[in-house]
């Protein structure tokens, strides 16, 4: 009898060894490909640095801002920046009223809905190495000094208004019926009133 229990014995101690030794198995082949998949959707997700942005100032980093898209009832300041502190600025009052996006050197800024007629938003971007200036609906733009860029490509659509001043070129896109002043000294841009 004492043969019979203990070969019962190590078969159960057996079979239970390998219930035990295939779930430990199991884990061991799960939490690699668990490890992966957090760390490849990580580093998609860092990579790619697209979506609203909700942290304030923004800060742009290595990329600078290349691009702007701005929309209704923005008032657009663009400010000279150093290398380092490529950025925006909202008051803090207007921050739920703002939508700001941010991809591999574009930002677009817009409005969250509609405003009361006749609010602005103030917003301020520091920028080195700006590009195009794209103004939508009734957006306006204008620089704080004289912008130190090489080529700047200006699209206005509908009612944009700007007044830039700009050591490089600056080409306007504009509407036929769009009049543009450019002075030579700074490059000076002024749209119709």
């Amino acid at each position: 009898m004492d043969d019979s229990i203990r070969s019962f014995d190590k078969k159960i101690t057996g079979n239970y060894y390998l219930f035990i030794k295939s779930i430990i198995m199991k884990i061991k082949q799960t939490i690699p490909i668990l490890l992966t998949l957090i760390i490849f959707s990580t580093a998609a997700f860092s990579q790619t640095g697209e979506g609203e942005v909700t942290k304030y100032p923004v800060v742009i980093g290595e990329s600078g801002i290349t691009n702007i898209t701005v929309s209704d009832n923005i008032d657009l300041l663009l400010i000279n920046a150093g290398d380092d502190e490529v950025r925006t600025r909202i008051p803090s009052e207007s921050l739920n009223k703002v939508r700001v996006f941010y991809a591999k050197g574009n930002l677009r800024v817009s409005t969250k809905g509609s405003l009361p007629r006749g609010e602005r938003i103030p917003v301020y971007v520091y920028v080195n190495d700006l590009k195009t200036l794209t103004l939508l609906g009734n957006a306006f733009a204008r620089s704080q000094d004289v912008l130190q860029v090489a080529n700047l490509k200006v699209n206005i659509e509908d009612q944009g208004k700007i007044a830039l001043k700009s050591t490089g070129k600056v080409k306007v896109s504009a509407p036929d019926d769009y009049r543009v002043v450019n002075e030579e000294r700074y490059h000076l841009v002024l749209s119709k009133e």
